[in-house]
C-alpha cells in the first residue's frame, strides 16, 4: 500500500479498502463503553478505533 496522501485530519485514523490499505476517507468509530480510567489512552484495532484496554 502507498501511504493515503490525504490534507484532513482523522482523529480515529483513515478508513481501509479492500485490500487493507488506508483511504482519504475519516473512520467513524463509536464511542469507548468501559469504566476504566487510562492515563495514556485507549488501545486501537485495525481499523483504528478505540477498543476497551489501556495502552
Amino acid at each position: 500500500c502507498s501511504e493515503a496522501q490525504c490534507r484532513m485530519l482523522c482523529p480515529n485514523g483513515f478508513m481501509r479498502d479492500h485490500n487493507g490499505c488506508e483511504i482519504c476517507k475519516c473512520n467513524e468509530c463509536d464511542g469507548v463503553l468501559c469504566r476504566m480510567y487510562c492515563a495514556n489512552g485507549f488501545q486501537r484495532d485495525a481499523n483504528g478505533c478505540e477498543i476497551c484496554r489501556c495502552n
